[in-house]
């Protein structure tokens, strides 16, 4: 698709174990609400994070949550019930993660729902990765880094998904019936409207009140792809920069760790959009 395509507008309507030399630690390490209690008003002025100052927890402005953990570069899972090992779905992980590295201490803000981030509104797609970065950059944030929505997805558990340890359709929109796309009725224009509106199985942003992550950010597994940086990538070859992360709607892998990284700065698709970031220091500047 060219830079010119139109934006379809939201409508309203394996397991590894440590290596010599690694640290190891299991998830819970840190005090955090139940998964339960994900997207709950917090009921304390600030949160310190160790190695970080303490911020505010309004730090962020209106539909961003801040974001202040611990980030564990290489969280590992073990898959205790495989639905496809070849597409490795999982419906049901072991609830201890192993950390691998050491952690990185992280504060920023994030979009509380993908763009165009608001409830009840379906999230835009047909987004390529470059796009995704102006239009972050136009309302003054910038695309969130992969492991940045990797935080921001799985919490200080490390949950393998927002919801918990096991995979849960109901909770989220993912493991939809598979519709197959007519892709040349998609590149024609005078087709592509009809196209789109059989394939399209997006649901407004917020429609799952438990699709939450422990921060309060909705809808990080399945409903749209989102764009990321993908901090390790090119920008010539793959694995690309321009990450996708969290799955869309069909039978993928709908979890906050993988990363799909084979599509270059100009791919965008019909199930593809994105969400933005912000340095919590500049949001909180944007807000006064």
């Amino acid at each position: 698709m060219r830079l010119s395509q139109v934006l379809y507008a939201a409508t309203p309507t394996s397991r590894v174990e440590p290596t010599d030399g690694t640290v190891a630690c299991t998830s819970g390490a840190e005090s955090a609400p139940t998964v339960a209690d994900a997207g709950a008003p917090l009921l304390v002025a600030e949160r310190a994070v160790p190695g970080l100052p303490a911020v505010p927890l309004d730090r962020c402005p209106s539909g961003m949550r801040l974001v202040d953990g611990m980030y564990c570069p290489h969280a590992v899972h073990e898959c205790l019930d495989y639905l496809s090992v070849e597409r490795d779905r999982c419906q049901q992980y072991g609830s201890n993660t192993h950390c691998i590295g050491a952690l990185v201490p992280m504060q920023f803000c994030v979009d509380e729902f993908e763009f165009p981030n608001r409830r009840g509104v379906k999230p835009t797609v047909w987004v390529n990765f470059q796009q995704a970065i102006e239009h972050c950059s136009s309302a003054n944030k910038r695309l969130c880094t992969g492991s940045e929505w990797e935080l921001a997805c799985e919490g200080p558990d490390r949950l393998p998904y927002t919801t918990g340890y096991r995979r849960d359709p109901s909770r989220c929109n993912y493991d939809r019936p598979n519709i197959v796309a007519d892709h040349d009725a998609l590149a024609n224009p005078t087709l592509r409207d009809a196209e789109f509106a059989r394939i399209d199985q997006r649901e407004p942003s917020g429609a799952r009140e438990e699709c939450v992550s422990y921060y309060g950010v909705y809808d990080m597994n399945g409903n749209v792809d989102e764009w990321v940086l993908n901090e390790g990538g090119s920008y010539t070859k793959a694995p690309f920069r321009s990450g996708l992360k969290g799955g869309y709607w069909g039978r993928v892998r709908n979890r906050c760790r993988p990363t799909t990284t084979d599509h270059n700065a100009w791919h965008s698709d019909y199930q593809v959009g994105f969400r933005c970031c912000a340095d919590a220091a500049a949001a909180f500047a944007m807000k006064r």
